[in-house]
């Protein structure tokens, strides 16, 4: 798995939080 996958799906994740 590319660390910068993963960095970037956790960061998704903060963006659909803040979101909502």
């Amino acid at each position: 798995m590319d660390s910068v996958s993963v960095l970037q799906e956790a960061f998704c994740l903060l963006l659909f939080w803040l979101y909502f």
